[in-house]
Parts: structure tokens; sequence; C-alpha cells
């Protein structure tokens, strides 16, 4: 599960997403990670979550911006040594920095 902390944002302004991913299996799930990406949004990100276990929840927080504006969708994977990626997506939508906000 993947939530934006608003779905519109301002252009180069900070944002948080949260991401969750709910391991139902009866395995560990090892060298997790997730990965986010997206068009206009700056760098994609990994964060390493290690080791997932069974029938337990793992929740991360990121802060990215973004730089073009206009309607974007975010991809979030969710990736592991065990089970196949989960993939999600969030749309947001960027809003014009004033003149002056931009530095």
């Amino acid at each position: 599960m993947v939530t934006c902390s608003s779905t519109t944002v301002k252009q180069y302004e900070d944002f948080d997403v949260t991401c969750s991913y709910t391991n139902t299996t009866s395995t560990k799930l090892t060298r997790s990670y997730f990965y986010l990406e997206g068009p206009g949004i700056r760098r994609s990100k990994k964060l390493y979550c290690g080791t997932v276990q069974p029938n337990s929840t793992i929740e991360r927080t990121l802060t990215l911006s973004a730089y073009r504006v206009g309607e974007r969708v975010l991809f979030v994977k969710f990736c592991n040594s065990k089970v196949p990626n989960a993939i999600e997506k969030v749309k947001i939508i960027v809003e014009e920095a004033e003149p002056t906000e931009v530095i």
C-alpha cells in the first residue's frame, strides 16, 4: 500500500510518501527494499528494509520533491529475494511554484 501526504504538491517542495508491505507468506523475505520512481520526480529512491518476517508489515516514509508541473504518477515497487515484486502507483498533481518561491 502506498499513500502520499498530499495529492496536490507544490513544485520543488518536499512531500512525504508512505509505503507499506504486508508479508502474507510463511517465509522470511530477505534483502527487501522499496524502489520509488516517477516522471518529474527528483532522483529515484531505493530504501532498504532488510528482512520482513512472516505475517508482519513493514512501513517506511520517504521525502521526495517534484520539478515538473502537472499530473504525475509515482511507481512504488517492493522487491525482495523470495516472491515476485509488488508494484503500486499513486497519482499526484504538481502545481507550479510562485516565481518568488523558486531559489
